[in-house]
């Protein structure tokens, strides 16, 4: 960052995108090895790494906090710890805050 300079990530023929800052490395998504799966780059030895097999569909999208990332694939959210390199789902429970009916009569004047 000191002195402003770019440094492309290695690829051929992929899309890569996504890309997130955490643990001294590049994280992204990228196509490069069938479904969009998180990959890594290490800018210290200039190597990509696959992060998490996928066999399935792709990953939508990804998002950083401390000492994981967060990545989306078919509506379920997950959670890759960077340190161990293991993922396990995000539990989401919805509860709904409705009063409930109460009922309404309708009454027509007649005139």
């Amino acid at each position: 960052m000191s002195d402003s300079q770019v440094e492309k990530v290695p690829r051929t023929n992929s899309n890569d995108f996504n890309p997130i800052w955490a643990d001294e490395r590049v994280w992204f998504l990228s196509d490069r090895n069938g479904p969009v799966t998180l990959f890594s780059y290490d800018p210290k030895t200039k190597k990509v790494a696959q992060a998490i097999p996928n066999t399935g569909l792709d990953f939508k999208s990804a998002s950083a906090g401390p000492g994981g990332i967060v990545y989306e694939q078919f509506g379920s959210l997950n959670l890759f710890d960077i340190k161990s390199g293991k993922t396990k789902p995000v539990p989401i429970a919805v509860t709904g805050d409705f009063p409930k009916c109460a009922s309404v009569s309708s009454r027509q004047d007649s005139g």
